[in-house]
């Protein structure tokens, strides 16, 4: 039975049973469910794990399914993105806010099978789409495109360079040389923990730790006082020893060491000496624990 998504409010419950839906079922409530995640009157019902659910559902299921018009539910994306009239045109700029932050979230096989829709949104809109702006929302997908097809991946030029942050994701695992040139200014991106793509940018950078712990000792390894930011330095420090591989940071102990041995007047100011010291200390514990497993091997 389906479920009439405009009046429901969208909880845990709703979630597990759009889960449910087949992609027949789940396109024919597409416009509704973006447009909820869009408009304010009913996303105010929404708990933000519930919201961020709905996005991770229906960027999942867009994803699985085949990029084509012959699909039920990519044919329900693409039917947003129809010319609109002046009432349509008032809903569909709710709806595509929502679509918005799933798109962007879509492999660039199916962010290409839209290029016709968003050219035509974007270079031929009409009167009604004009006046709700809604042109610009086909801005973002489409340089997207562009520089994946052109660059593959960028690190990020804003706070809010989320085109970056999934430039960054979709290089595999097993391809280092498409990040190592970016390595240094993503770690850049991770300076303050209040930047949007802040978090981000450390997730990604952990997915090549050697690559990562090589610029970090980097930074650690400049001459004393030559980076200013001696707080960024206190944050990097305590994420590196968090969640880098152990031999990893055992291999920093060189530049964690000056730090404790030879403080900078700004590194004093910010206690990150007796900060290091501690993690010297923990250091040392994992070396100690290490030696005494060997030593027990039959």
């Amino acid at each position: 039975m389906l479920m009439d998504t405009s009046e429901d409010v969208l909880d845990a419950e709703l979630i597990d049973a759009l889960s449910g839906l087949s992609d027949t079922e789940l396109g024919a409530h597409l416009s509704s469910l973006l447009d909820g995640l869009a408009h304010a009157d009913h996303a105010a019902r929404l708990s933000a794990s519930t919201q961020e659910a709905l996005e991770v559902l229906l960027t999942t299921r867009l994803s699985q399914c085949s990029p084509s018009p012959t699909n039920p539910l990519f044919a329900a994306l693409l039917a947003t993105l129809e010319p609109a009239d002046t009432i349509a045109a008032a809903r569909r700029s709710r709806t595509l806010f929502g679509w918005r932050a799933i798109v962007s979230s879509l492999p660039p096989t199916h962010i290409g099978a839209l290029v016709a829709s968003l050219n035509r949104l974007r270079r031929e809109p009409t009167e009604a789409e004009r006046t709700m702006r809604l042109p610009d929302i086909a801005y973002g997908p489409l340089l997207f495109l562009h520089r994946f097809q052109s660059e593959r991946a960028w690190s990020p030029e804003h706070r809010y360079d989320w085109s970056a942050v999934r430039s960054l994701q979709l290089v595999p695992d097993d391809e280092p040389d498409v990040i190592a040139p970016l390595i240094a200014d993503t770690l850049l991106w991770t300076r303050y923990p209040q930047w949007p793509v802040a978090e981000f940018c450390q997730k990604e950078l952990l997915r090549f730790p050697h690559l990562a712990s090589a610029t970090v000792r980097g930074v650690l390894g400049v001459l004393p006082g030559a980076v200013d930011d001696v707080e960024w330095v206190d944050r990097m420090l305590a994420w590196f020893v968090r969640e880098f591989p152990k031999d990893m940071v055992l291999g920093a102990r060189v530049e964690m060491e000056r730090i404790v041995q030879q403080p900078t007047d700004m590194e004093l100011d910010v206690g990150l000496d007796a900060k290091v010291l501690r993690y010297l200390v923990e250091m040392d514990g994992w070396e100690d624990k290490a030696k005494r497993k060997r030593k027990n091997r039959p």
